[in-house]
């Protein structure tokens, strides 16, 4: 229940109170568990986006990837809370400059989406967008437009021709 207590205040933007649930829930089931069990990585893998969203980013970058190397030894590589970890991990790495990590993890992110969940999928386009921004900064100019089209295309099959979020890329 401290799990669900602390995801709700994250949630809400009451991100001190959502670390010390989390914090309670993730000790008392570390002791009962181990921490490769999938309940252990998930409060970790909200831990690390809380410290994100504090801008604690190296501690989120440690808890992220520590969430990754366990996600990658009990599931498989395309299942979605293993891909979710990847992208969580990007966010930090590309607001600390590391771009190539941020860019290995944003790709990853994407072949997975992709099989997974097909271009079509909202988080898709978020995470090509991520990409896309980051192509750009590298000066990958033509690798970025290609994604920024298919950006295009995924939002009007999304919401169709007309929609504001359509219409915000094309601009």
């Amino acid at each position: 229940m401290m799990f669900f207590l602390g995801e709700f205040c994250r949630q809400q933007n009451r991100l001190g109170e959502a670390e010390e649930w989390v914090r309670r829930s993730l000790t008392g089931h570390e002791k009962l568990c181990g921490l490769e069990y999938k309940l252990i990585l998930a409060l970790l893998s909200t831990l690390g986006q809380i410290y994100t969203a504090q801008n604690n980013l190296s501690e989120a970058t440690v808890m992220l990837v520590q969430v990754l190397k366990g996600f990658d030894k009990v599931l498989s590589p395309n299942n979605l809370a293993v891909l979710k970890a990847v992208e969580s991990l990007a966010f930090p790495y590309l607001s600390r400059g590391k771009l190539d990590e941020a860019e290995a993890m944003y790709e990853r992110t994407l072949k997975g989406y992709e099989r997974a969940l097909g271009l079509e999928y909202e988080g898709v386009v978020q995470v090509t967008i991520h990409l896309s921004d980051i192509y750009s900064r590298r000066d990958k100019i033509a690798q970025s437009e290609k994604l920024l089209k298919r950006v295009m295309q995924g939002l009007e099959k999304i919401y169709g021709p007309d929609h504001t979020l359509t219409l915000h890329i094309v601009v």
